[in-house]
């Protein structure tokens, strides 16, 4: 495991601590990066406080100051610290996981792939267009009126020429927990094996491993593992629906992006940028919600919701 440089007057219960709280840190900038907010160390405390429903204090977990905190994670190898200006502010930054690893040829699978093959939420139907040539995601029509051009396209593109479609079965959870153990197993370090066994073997069993192993120094060896076994899967699939496809390779179409925010140095309100008179709430909220129906479990896991915001009334 990556030595984390923990005082030696730490507790076990300590350790781990530290250790969830770096796990933590990583979901949220991640997150952050995700949407394209600014990861200034100045914003990220903030929401990383809120994550943990208020409950954070670098003294916790042995550090006389934020930045002491944001050190040690970038000296384990969890994030990168970079210098955003001559102030004491820095860019808080997670590596993209995949990159770590030589053994991924182009670095990734690639992103319509990935959310069409490895997204099991149910009531979703994933298709394959051989026209465009990228998977696409096709959510239920909601009962309320359906202002996404894009979805209403696809829903009429899906009915006129359904021979233009393939049907994508996603990986499920239970070959996804086949493949962690596989990699658990194949551990040298008696450690690591026996806290990642203790996580599949939890009541959330993929979002424990997977926040426990972004700490860890093998992060880098699991998603090359994965994205092997993930792009295994695509070929076979590719082959059984005779169509040439390589799963790293960029689309020949590019996808159309969806609600993703513009990322800029500085983040700026929306707010700010429209003038309250300009924002339409009841059009905006319903985005929102065509937004959130066509998140992957792993996005929806990442939202900065506290318990007192999903039970307000």
């Amino acid at each position: 495991m990556t030595n984390l440089s923990l005082p030696s007057g730490l507790s076990a219960d300590q350790r781990l601590s530290r250790e969830k709280a770096f796990g933590r840190l990583i979901e949220v900038v991640t997150e952050m990066q995700r949407s394209g907010r600014s990861t200034k160390s100045a914003g990220v405390k903030p929401r990383l406080t809120q994550s943990l429903d208020g409950r954070f204090n670098e003294a916790d977990y042995g550090f006389s100051t934020f930045r002491e905190f944001l050190t040690a994670a970038q000296q384990a190898g969890l994030i990168e610290l970079r210098t955003v200006g001559p102030g004491p502010d820095v860019d808080v930054i997670v590596p993209d996981e995949s990159t770590t690893s030589t053994a991924v040829p182009a670095g990734r699978i690639r992103p319509d792939l990935w959310s069409t093959f490895m997204d099991w939420s149910p009531g979703i139907e994933r298709l394959y267009d051989r026209r465009e040539q990228r998977a696409r995601r096709l959510v239920p029509a909601s009962d309320a009126e359906d202002t996404d051009s894009e979805m209403r396209a696809l829903r009429e593109a899906r009915t006129n020429d359904p021979d233009r479609f393939l049907r994508i079965d996603p990986v499920v959870l239970a070959t996804q927990l086949s493949w962690a153990r596989t990699f658990v197993a194949s551990l040298e370090s008696t450690m690591d094996r026996k806290r990642l066994t203790e996580d599949l073997n939890t009541e959330r069993p993929m979002q424990e491993f997977t926040r426990r192993i972004r700490t860890m120094s093998i992060a880098g060896e699991w998603a090359s593992f994965r994205n092997r076994q993930v792009a295994d899967v695509i070929r076979a699939w590719a082959d059984k629906n005779e169509i040439n496809l390589d799963p790293f390779a960029p689309p020949s179409t590019p996808p159309v992006a969806i609600a993703t925010p513009r990322t800029s140095a500085t983040h700026v309100s929306p707010v700010d940028a429209y003038g309250p008179a300009e924002i339409n709430v009841k059009a905006l909220r319903a985005q929102v919600k065509d937004l959130v129906d066509r998140m992957t479990v792993e996005e929806l896991l990442a939202l900065p919701f506290t318990l007192g915001q999903l039970y307000r009334r």
